[in-house]
């Protein structure tokens, strides 16, 4: 599985985020990734599994939102299916990544209740410096 750190409010976040990669290297060979921000930054260590393509990279961007996702969300493609056609949502990425992202944005923090899976994801909203974390139970 994928390796998935951040850091909030430490003027040394870039380097803390940079070791932490270092650290999980293990956790996954196929792209190792780094998003800052002012006195944030989080780390992804990847292992691709669904999507192997590099869109799928993470910390994953997409409108004003950076998403660290660790994990699969089993219904994904129902999911999507439901986003594309209800939501008029176009996607770039065939992964379970940029579900949960829209399925966030569309849902707000409600997303989780309609994931099947396991799965741990931060997504920042770097507009208005929101930070949701969630896991599954």
């Amino acid at each position: 599985m994928c390796g998935i750190a951040g850091f909030l409010g430490f003027d040394n976040a870039i380097p803390m985020a940079e070791k932490a990669n270092q650290m999980q290297s293990h956790r996954g060979p196929d792209y190792q990734g780094i998003w800052k921000g002012e006195r944030i930054a989080f780390a992804h260590q990847r292992l691709s599994i669904i999507d192997l393509s590099a869109d799928a990279n993470q910390p994953f961007l997409k409108y004003q939102f950076i998403l660290l996702f660790n994990g699969e969300i089993y219904n994904y493609q129902s999911l999507r299916q439901t986003l594309e056609q209800r939501h008029r949502i176009t996607f770039k990425t065939n992964c379970d990544t940029e579900v949960v992202l829209e399925a966030y944005r569309i849902w707000g923090d409600d997303c989780v209740n309609h994931f099947e899976g396991m799965f741990s994801f931060v997504i920042y909203n770097k507009d208005t410096k929101n930070l949701y974390l969630a896991r599954d139970p």
